[in-house]
């Protein structure tokens, strides 16, 4: 390949790449010291529209104690398991989603009473019931998405973090393809602060045309965000990107996150379909990938599939693939050889 500009370079992020400039990792979701980031949301809780919504602010004492009582469950269902230890918090989510999809009626319960507000005087299998559930599971997902946008509006715009990214960001272009698994956003913070903003950051676009006026830009990299994004939200069939504006506005929409769980799969087939397609597409077409702060987690099987059989068909000269994922873990020793037998 003659000329530099033409290389196809797609960069697949996880968690891993936002977390130096402050991001949360999976397990500093829910944690008390997030409420501390948070205070300022929660002020007005009190007006919000529904019961379950004003538990926001508890969500990180209610998850550790459901956690702990569904450890000490598992151990009197089975004798002979002999561990002891609490939910993870991507097992907790994949549960929550789970049972807004009327699977493990268990959890469903136990969830339900623990939240006891949001279910006085409700019967227990009632289309009440089942309808205050999964408002409940989707106050958890306002939670969640919060949290992992927190630090953009803690970070200063004169931080020294973000020299390596803005550097970073000024080298790609429309050949580029960034496809993330990160609801938070950084890469449009990014855009913006690099005088290239991509669309619905000054007024709200449907994500088909988002992806049409990104694909037709003559300096903006594709942007593939395949598990959602703080700032989407579903309406209707559609799909809107916008700016997340007050928080009694922010948590009355459906925002568009896939948590760990079937949601994941049912987004990528349904609403987010056009999105994977050509993420996919990208990936078989690339000539260099890299994979920055994505371990290919167990609670994520479905893109680690659609991933590795992307890169397995590569129609491509596929350079090379670059794996960076910090310090060395079990997980990321696993990612290396999972990515290894992808390309040979």
């Amino acid at each position: 390949m003659t000329e530099q500009s033409a290389f196809k370079h797609v960069y697949i992020l996880g968690a891993g790449f936002s977390y130096p400039m402050g991001g949360p990792l999976f397990e500093d979701l829910l944690t008390p010291s997030m409420n501390v980031r948070l205070s300022d949301y929660f002020v007005d809780l009190e007006k919000l529209r529904s019961a379950a919504l004003q538990l926001l602010a508890e969500a990180p004492h209610r998850y550790e104690k459901i956690c702990r009582s569904i450890g000490r469950t598992v151990l009197k269902n089975d004798p002979t398991d002999t561990r002891s230890r609490a939910m993870n918090v991507e097992e907790y989510l994949e549960h929550c989603d789970l049972a807004a999809n009327g699977k493990v009626p268990w959890f469903a319960y136990k969830l339900m009473s623990e939240y006891g507000k949001a279910m006085q005087g409700i019967h227990v299998g009632s289309k009440e019931w089942f309808d205050t559930l999964r408002e409940l599971v989707r106050a958890i997902k306002v939670r969640v998405s919060l949290e992992t946008g927190a630090f953009l509006r803690d970070l200063h715009e004169d931080s020294e973090r973000w020299r390596a990214y803005d550097q970073w960001f000024r080298t790609l272009g429309p050949s580029d393809t960034i496809i993330t698994t990160n609801y938070d956003c950084l890469i449009e913070s990014l855009s913006r602060r690099n005088g290239r903003p991509y669309p619905g950051i000054d007024s709200a676009t449907s994500l088909s045309d988002f992806l049409s006026q990104v694909e037709g830009s003559t300096d903006l990299p594709n942007l593939f965000k395949v598990h959602g994004s703080s700032n989407w939200y579903a309406n209707g069939e559609s799909v809107v990107v916008q700016e997340p504006g007050p928080l009694g506005e922010y948590v009355n929409r459906n925002v568009l996150i896939g948590m760990p769980g079937i949601e994941k799969q049912a987004l990528a087939e349904k609403s987010l379909k056009e999105l994977w397609l050509r993420a996919k597409c990208a990936i078989q077409q690339a000539n260099v990938i890299s994979i920055v702060g994505y371990s290919l987690p167990e609670t994520d099987n479905y893109l680690r599939m659609e991933l590795l059989d992307s890169i397995a068909s590569n129609s491509e000269d596929l350079c090379s693939v670059n794996i960076v994922l910090g310090q060395p873990s079990h997980r990321g020793q696993r990612a290396q050889v999972i990515i290894e037998q992808a390309v040979r």
